[in-house]
């Protein structure tokens, strides 16, 4: 079994990558567990490490330990997809690390308990040639997650505070975009929406709950479409929306459902964000694959009762 870590030094509001790699080698002495560390240059490098590197030692069961937030998650994912062989696990070093609040318990920072953690099979979302592994979405939120990109480089602002400023300037364009929304094969009446988010887990932004019943190995797609709203009641839905409340409070601008499949169309090609990064695509077909990928998963943080399903 080989152990790699990967550090990707741009995924937080600043680099650790000296500071993880020191935790690493101790880790690993104090273990016993030899591992190799690669660390990241630019976009897209954890992707193709992985590939390489199952290439070059096919068969061998490998565990890669992604050090960034959920787009570096995402990009592993994509890569060690459907492979029985290989197991992904993160250590949050991202500026939002969403996709670990699934379990709330589980001590994700402790670089040991890692190394001795037992793998499960989660579920991923297949779009296109991507797979997500938390939270897919299109319209105004994918905006935000666009914008977002432009507070990110401002020293010293956290993952939160960008995601919050880029609402805020996000408002000052379109909020709500005409949609054909497509589940499960069958057409919905089309219409306007502020946004649809596609989730395998619950929230996305730091800490907004947009899909509160997800679970990350039920093997079923949660799907938010959120129908057009003011621009004078956003601010007031967004309080709700962050508190994972709008499924109850706001049934008339909630379609909420479980399902499998879901296509969007628009008249021109559509921003997808997925994990934290934004894609462009025509007619994105959203699918649900169950066990799509082995997630290491570390012991619990404390003898506490597990509060989450998920966990």
């Amino acid at each position: 079994m080989r152990h790699i870590f990967i550090i990707n030094p741009a995924a937080g509001i600043r680099d650790v990558s000296q500071e993880l790699q020191e935790k690493i080698l101790l880790a690993s002495a104090k273990s016993g567990t030899p591992c190799d560390i690669f660390t990241t240059d630019t976009h897209g490098d954890i992707e193709r490490y992985i590939r390489d590197t199952i290439a070059a030692d096919s068969g061998q069961p490998m565990r890669f330990y992604i050090c960034g937030g959920d787009g570096s998650l995402s990009e592993a994912a994509t890569a060690a997809a459907n492979n029985p062989n290989i197991a992904i696990g993160c250590i949050p070093a991202g500026s939002g690390n969403d996709f670990v609040k699934n379990f709330p318990d589980r001590d994700f920072h402790n670089i040991e308990r890692q190394l001795a953690a037992p793998d499960r099979p989660i579920d991923l979302i297949n779009v296109g040639d991507r797979y997500c592994i938390n939270i897919a979405s299109v319209g105004f939120d994918a905006n935000v997650a666009y914008n977002m990109q432009k507070f990110k480089r401002i020293p010293f602002i956290s993952g939160n505070a960008a995601y919050s400023l880029s609402l805020l300037y996000s408002l000052l364009s379109r909020i709500n975009t005409e949609y054909t929304i497509t589940v499960d094969g069958q057409e919905q009446a089309g219409g306007k929406y502020l946004l649809a988010a596609i989730a395998n887990g619950i929230s996305y932004g730091g800490h907004y709950k947009a899909a509160p019943y997800a679970k990350t190995d039920d093997g079923i797609l949660d799907l938010c479409a959120i129908k057009k709203i003011s621009r004078a009641f956003i601010l007031k839905f967004i309080k709700i929306f962050e508190k994972g409340e709008h499924p109850e409070r706001l049934k008339k601008y909630t379609d909420y459902r479980k399902c499998s499949t879901v296509g969007i169309r628009h008249k021109k090609k559509v921003r997808v964000n997925i994990d934290g990064e934004v894609y462009i695509m025509e007619s994105p077909v959203f699918r649900i694959i169950p066990n799509g990928l082995r997630f290491i998963l570390p012991t619990p943080s404390s003898s506490r009762p597990l509060r989450h399903a998920n966990a």
